[in-house]
């Protein structure tokens, strides 16, 4: 005697009062309905259309972290792990500022709330579909400001310069001279008035998705050099005056 399910053949564990057979599926393929045959060499084939159904099983758990939490401005790739057979993975934001972007990124649209990120792992031919779900939580970015002159350079007395500041947001910086007994500052030009080190600190507030940020730059103001005698010597790597 032997059995097919779905033209898969069976494993027969008992026959009970010569009409009763007791079979144990093989493993399929696919998951479909089919034929139930029985081959018994005393009454030959036996045919029960569509009279078994392989069914697809459920998956095994999906485990979806993203990273959290995650800047305004910023796109973090999402994976996961886990699940069970060859179902593509997809992703999708439910809820919250967030945007899937390339089919497995995340984009952050706001800098603050939270995101709702749902992973599903498709169904195949053995195992039915599954999901995970997580969150994300949305912060501000931090920016950062460019100060020209850069910190360090040397000027001489009585020197002037075009200030220039800029920063990553985009928005507008604000200027704020820390030493006006060394530099006066007029717009975007500071003066260099006397000795010593002149401080300039550039700074932007911040909004609802970025984070304040300053920068203080140094300036070194020298004595201004005068009368240098033509045709002398230079004595000792000094000039002299």
């Amino acid at each position: 005697t032997g059995v097919t399910l779905c033209g898969v053949a069976a494993t027969v564990t008992g026959v009970s009062g010569g009409t009763q057979i007791v079979a144990t599926a093989g493993a399929a393929a696919a998951a479909w309905p089919g034929d139930v045959r029985v081959f018994s060499t005393s009454f030959g084939e036996t045919v029960k259309s569509n009279g078994f159904e392989y069914l697809r099983a459920e998956q095994a758990a999906l485990a979806f972290a993203p990273a959290s939490p995650q800047a305004y401005g910023t796109t973090n790739a999402l994976a996961v792990s886990g699940g069970s057979g060859t179902g593509a993975v997809s992703y999708a934001v439910t809820g919250g500022p967030g945007m899937i972007v390339g089919g497995t990124n995340l984009a952050v649209t706001v800098g603050t709330g939270t995101v709702t990120v749902v992973a599903t792992k498709a169904q195949d031919d053995l195992y039915l579909a599954t999901a995970a779900t997580a969150t994300v939580v949305a912060v501000k970015a931090d920016q950062t400001i460019e100060l020209l002159p850069v910190s360090g350079t040397a000027f001489i007395l009585g020197a002037s310069t075009t200030v220039s500041a800029q920063a990553s947001s985009g928005f507008v910086v604000a200027l704020m001279n820390l030493t006006p007994e060394i530099a006066n500052l007029a717009g975007t030009t500071i003066s260099f008035t006397n000795a010593g080190v002149a401080r300039m600190v550039a700074y932007q507030e911040g909004d609802s998705n970025w984070n304040a940020a300053a920068v203080t730059n140094e300036w070194y103001v020298g004595g201004m050099i005068t009368n240098v005698a033509p045709g002398r010597a230079n004595v000792g790597g000094g000039i002299e005056v």
